[in-house]
This record gives C-alpha cells, sequence and structure tokens, in this order.
C-alpha cells in the first residue's frame, strides 16, 4: 500500500514539476523561450502521463515536445510543411493509443497548440493556446491527473496574467499617455 502511494505522489510530483514550467511559459515575452520551457515541460508530462497509464497523453506529449523544439530550430525560416507534418503525427499518435473519444481532447489540444505556437508573436500564441488548454484540463479531468487539472487551471491564470502584462498594460498605458497629452 506505501509503495502504491509513494508511487502516485512520485508520478504527480512529474506532474507538478510540469506544473512550474507550464506556468513560466507564458510569464515569457519572446518566442523562443516559451518554445525551450514549453519542450521540458512535455518531457515531464510525458513521463507523468505514461506513468499515469494515459498513454494518448503521452505521446501527445513527447510529439509536443519535438514540436517545439522543430519550431525554435526553424525560426522564422518556416515551412508550412512543417505544422502539417506534426498534425500528421499527432494524429498517428492518437490512433496507436486510442482509449475512446477522450483520446480526441488531446489531440485537439496540440492541434490547436501547434496553431498557437506557429504563430511568431507571443500575444497570439497566448489568445489562441487558451482553447487547447480547456480541452486538456477536461483529458486530465478524465484522466484523473491531478497534477494535469492544478496544471490547467495554474496555466490558464499565466496566460490571462500574462495577457494582462504583456498586451492588456501597455496599450492602457499607451492609451492614457495619448488622453494626457490631448488635455494639455
Amino acid at each position: 500500500m506505501d509503495q502504491i502511494l509513494s508511487n502516485g505522489l512520485f508520478i504527480q510530483s512529474l506532474g507538478l514539476v510540469g506544473l512550474g514550467l507550464s506556468f513560466v511559459i507564458y510569464q515569457l515575452n519572446h518566442r523562443q523561450r516559451m518554445l525551450l520551457v514549453g519542450s521540458l515541460s512535455s518531457v515531464f508530462w510525458t513521463i507523468h502521463y505514461l506513468l499515469l497509464g494515459a498513454p494518448t497523453g503521452s505521446a501527445i506529449n513527447f510529439l509536443i515536445s519535438v514540436r517545439n523544439l522543430v519550431f525554435y530550430k526553424a525560426g522564422k525560416n518556416r515551412s508550412v510543411l512543417i505544422p502539417m507534418a506534426l498534425a500528421s503525427l499527432f494524429t498517428l499518435a492518437v490512433v496507436m493509443t486510442w482509449q475512446g473519444p477522450r483520446s480526441l481532447l488531446p489531440l485537439g489540444g496540440s492541434l490547436t497548440g501547434t496553431l498557437a505556437f506557429w504563430q511568431v508573436h507571443p500575444r497570439h500564441i497566448r489568445m489562441i493556446v487558451l482553447s487547447s488548454t480547456c480541452l486538456w484540463l477536461t483529458y486530465n479531468i478524465l484522466s484523473k491527473s491531478y497534477a494535469g487539472i492544478a496544471a490547467d487551471a495554474i496555466v490558464l491564470l499565466s496566460i490571462v496574467i500574462g495577457i494582462y502584462r504583456f498586451d492588456i498594460r501597455p496599450s492602457m498605458k499607451h492609451f492614457l499617455k495619448l488622453a494626457y497629452q490631448k488635455l494639455k
């Protein structure tokens, strides 16, 4: 019994490391850094889901880690064939690890995430990845990944904070500066 409990704690703790890294991603305002931290986060999630007995989540996270490294290396010299090839690999992974309709959730999350991280501007990444996180949250609830549920809730919060810090607040400052100048 103690070994089962300690294994469960170990599995969830791997997810907690992934959670911490997932939070950091959206507090960065440089795409390349976001991709590297995201890749490292996905390695922890790959192992977490594998040990949890959620092969679709594990396979998809492995491919997300690869995707982020490919996007990092490709930089701005990108071909549309890259996300198309990745979409095919994500689909193949789901077919090979099929666990019923719930397997469609990480597929949708990974495809949406691929669209998000294909974007050049972190602002667009943050906006698009909101829907990806909601799909993963549902998958984590069904897979009983408590670390994943916590991670998705925290990632949603991190995205909202990032949107405020990098997207809304600078625009507000600019607007207020213009309004103040007009009042003079």
